[in-house]
């Protein structure tokens, strides 16, 4: 059976239940085995079970804020402005090619503001190629001095997006590239990217 225990510390206790309280206790075992304060029963180790409770006075009780539900969370879009069109950006080296393992730098001016997300280079002239360098106005775009194969960049690579700096109208994109045969090689690009026309 249970116990309800009623009432604060040195104050008086009413055991309320249904059969009467007895384990053998003098009056003041039982005072101490039902304080509040430790809630420390001698009747529970006894093996027997009682839930002490006390009655607060005056205390207003403590209520937890309410968590925000995730619905009333702000969603924040990144907004596209409506002339924006993806676009492209071609690097050519022309029939004559590069030179047997020679370099050769390409540099192209955008008509519009461009932003590039993707660089392609012909699959089929890619393996006889490296990407020494590639700068936006003067910045380099690699964050080290190493050249990258070409292939990276191929049209059927994974994972290759690019968040390369925007091209302003004024800037020039410079890409510098190294023939690694024995014959000379054409060599063809592309930049895609987002234009504000």
């Amino acid at each position: 059976m249970e116990y309800e225990i009623l009432g604060e510390y040195d104050d008086e206790y009413d055991i309320m239940g249904d059969d009467e309280y007895d384990v053998g206790l003098s009056f003041g075992q039982l005072r101490r085995a039902l304080d509040p304060r430790t809630h420390v029963s001698m009747a529970r180790r006894a093996g027997r079970a009682v839930t002490g409770r006390s009655r607060s006075r005056g205390r207003p009780r403590r209520r937890s804020r309410p968590r925000p539900s995730p619905r009333s969370a702000a969603i924040v879009r990144a907004g596209v402005p409506d002339n924006a069109k993806t676009l492209l950006l071609n690097i050519d080296s022309g029939a004559a090619g590069v030179a047997a393992g020679a370099s050769a730098t390409f540099t192209v001016q955008p008509s519009n503001v461009f932003r590039p997300i993707r660089f392609i280079v012909d699959p089929v002239t890619a393996p006889n190629f490296t990407i020494d360098t590639v700068l936006v106005g003067r910045k380099n775009q690699f964050v080290n001095g190493n050249a990258a194969a070409a292939t990276v960049f191929t049209a059927n690579a994974v994972g290759v997006m690019i968040d390369w700096d925007t091209l302003q109208i004024s800037e020039q994109l410079t890409v510098t590239v190294t023939n690694l045969t024995g014959q000379a090689s054409r060599f063809m690009a592309s930049l895609v990217g987002t234009a504000l026309t």
